[in-house]
């Protein structure tokens, strides 16, 4: 009687378990951070020049940023440049140079979470800048914003995309923009976008090309991630070629 009982009791807790709603596990989006930073691929690098007075002056500009950016990181955005930061390189590029319009370009976008901080910034014509917005920021910003609409109308899936990005300079020890006399900037910036997925459950990210199937192809925003994933040099005077 108590074994007869005890299938029973096993048959209903089968019956109740298969009419038990099927929950979404997977952690809400607002609970995946943004992004975070590769810390041990950050640089920065040294210049020194003579201004108009004679006298030395030197600092730092970014070398070499490398970030992990998840379709959250518009939530969370970065910072504009304060006065100090890139100084005084700034200030005597645009007093000897202002045909050039430099600004303090961030190698990180700021609206992605990029700080206005000198390890982030470099100085960039605005031919550059505009070559670096609508070649990698704005096509990059656009592909996160389909992998999070991926996400949120695919509950069967547990990974986020994102991208590791990574922008470095041309070592302007060695690869200068000739239109600056002084030799004090670079000549190019290297951009990359590696699409990752991230696993939320253990906090690990891999490489994944087929990812890239999910970006719309208007206004050529795949075709320009595509690139990114290869690689692209950006140089002072706006020109954009393939590494």
């Amino acid at each position: 009687m108590t074994q007869g009982l005890n299938q029973i009791g096993y048959r209903v807790q089968q019956t109740l378990a298969s009419n038990r709603c099927k929950r979404d596990t997977r952690p809400r989006m607002d609970t995946i951070p943004p992004y975070f930073p590769v810390r041990n691929e950050w640089k920065t690098i040294a210049y020194s020049f003579t201004d108009n007075s004679g006298r030395t002056l030197s600092g730092e500009m970014s070398d070499t940023v490398e970030v992990i950016l998840l379709p959250r990181a518009f939530e969370e955005p970065g910072t504009a440049p304060g006065g100090t930061q890139l100084e005084p390189l700034t200030s005597f590029l645009l007093t000897n140079y202002p045909q050039h319009n430099f600004i303090k370009g961030h190698m990180w976008n700021q609206e992605v979470g990029g700080k206005g901080e000198t390890n982030n910034l470099v100085p960039l014509t605005s031919r550059a800048n505009s070559a670096h917005k609508n070649n990698a920021e704005s096509p990059l910003k656009e592909a996160l914003r389909s992998f999070e609409s991926y996400y949120a109308n695919n509950s069967q899936i547990s990974q986020v995309y994102g991208f590791q990005y990574r922008v470095e300079i041309q070592n302007p020890n060695q690869a200068v923009w000739l239109r600056v006399r002084e030799g004090i900037i670079p000549n190019a910036i290297y951009v990359k976008a590696s699409p990752i997925e991230y696993d939320v459950r253990t906090n690990l990210y891999d490489n994944n090309n087929s990812i890239i199937q999910v970006i719309p192809t208007a206004n050529k925003v795949r075709e320009k991630i595509e690139a990114l994933n290869n690689g692209i040099w950006i140089d002072q005077d706006g020109n954009v070629t393939p590494a």
